[in-house]
């Protein structure tokens, strides 16, 4: 039959087995052109490079570039357009019904803003034609403008009023927020495009996936996960990794596991939607299960040693433990010397498995008590010494001293 010892005696040893992450703007010629093709769920992604610039594309106007932010209001004012909320989401914005986009036309030097074809007045933005108005009109005339990018922040610098107050800004305006013109101060605006669909299904679903469940020891070197995280089984990267509880295990750079204390907490690798190749590429997260437990004992200042106290691992072989004045090898098959929580104690198994006790510091061992789990002692004819006595129904050895 197995054995399964719980504690081992001698007389002076004792061992108990248990488990213990610029605009230049002027009148413009140009013809009207068709307006961009926009819905109420058209999206919008923030751009900061004249590249992105393209005529007949449509865009909308933000004070900022993440949460909720300001853009302009359908709503018609004679000088200004207003500001309405608005949230980013995954770094896009959808188009609402309140919502005012504008069509991109002319060129490069000379661009011009036509308001897209729904609610209020179909026009062209523009500036005053007064030097000494803030205003952001709409026209029935185009009037061209240059745009460029300071840090991301869009520059819109409209050539009529050359000189004036000319240049789109935000104004919180004392809790009536507006966008208008001015020739310097106020806030910086943001420049956002249409996200293109290359025409059918416009998502892609990509799966992550990390380790396993993960076990360490308190004290351990960090664990570096990155290479293990995937999309489909590709590299990827600007993801979050997240520990449910950090008292037990933090996250290092987004790449490393930091054991704190013993316990489990759930590891949680996530990534935003992106746009790819005009398609909205969206990312299931993952997670597993990190466990730390305390480090093993197998070196003990006491000639008592109890397995349940040891820290030990479910279904982990320990070959050996060294008390204070012994030290014990379980040897014999791949499973001899497992510790198992079931009946909190190491196993040897009949046909070969073993435990063998040396004395240090040419110490006499005088004799040995054994506690098994219920059931799992040896009996007679199945186990032998090889040297002393041993009493099956007392569990314990006697030497020949």
């Amino acid at each position: 039959m197995n054995n399964l010892f719980k504690k081992i005696a001698t007389t002076f040893v004792g061992i108990a087995m248990a488990v213990g992450v610029g605009v230049a703007l002027g009148h413009s010629n140009v013809v009207r052109g068709a307006n961009a093709e926009v819905t109420n769920s058209t999206q919008y992604q923030l751009i900061d490079d004249v590249a992105d610039l393209e005529a007949g594309k449509s865009y909308i106007l933000t004070n900022g570039t993440s949460g909720t932010v300001k853009t302009m209001s359908v709503t018609d004012t004679e000088n200004n357009r207003p500001a309405i909320d608005v949230a980013v989401a995954n770094g896009l914005i959808t188009r609402g019904s309140t919502i005012l986009s504008v069509t991109l036309g002319g060129e490069s030097d000379a661009w011009t803003f036509e308001t897209d074809n729904y609610g209020g007045t179909a026009g062209y933005l523009s500036s005053s034609g007064t030097s000494n108005k803030n205003q952001l009109r709409v026209e029935t005339d185009s009037y061209a403008c240059t745009i460029s990018f300071n840090e991301g922040a869009a520059v819109i610098t409209f050539s009529r009023n050359s000189g004036g107050r000319n240049i789109v800004r935000y104004n919180p305006n004392n809790g009536n927020p507006i966008f208008a013109c001015y020739s310097s101060g106020q806030s910086d605006v943001y420049l956002w495009k249409e996200v293109e669909s290359s025409g059918g299904d416009d998502s892609i679903t990509k799966s992550l996936t990390g380790p396993s469940n993960t076990a360490m020891f308190l004290g351990d070197e960090d664990i570096n996960i990155a290479s293990q995280i995937k999309a489909d089984g590709e590299a990827v990267s600007g993801y979050t990794v997240t520990s449910s509880d950090t008292d037990v295990a933090t996250i290092v750079d987004e790449t490393k596991l930091h054991a704190v204390a013993a316990g489990t907490s759930t590891i949680t690798i996530a990534k935003e939607d992106e746009i790819v190749d005009a398609k909205t590429v969206h990312y299931t997260s993952c997670s597993f299960t990190l466990t730390v437990n305390l480090p093993p004992i197998t070196e003990l200042d006491s000639d008592t040693i109890t397995f349940a106290d040891c820290n030990l691992l479910n279904e982990t072989q320990y070959p050996s433990f060294s008390a204070l004045s012994y030290t014990v090898a379980f040897g014999g098959g791949a499973n001899d010397g497992k510790y198992y929580n079931t009946g909190t104690g190491i196993r040897t198994y009949k046909n070969g498995g073993t435990i063998t006790f040396t004395a240090k510091d040419d110490k006499v061992m005088q004799s040995i008590d054994f506690t098994f789990a219920s059931g799992y002692a040896p009996v007679d004819g199945k186990a032998t010494v090889s040297e002393g006595t041993y009493n099956f129904s007392e569990q314990t050895w006697t030497g020949s001293a």
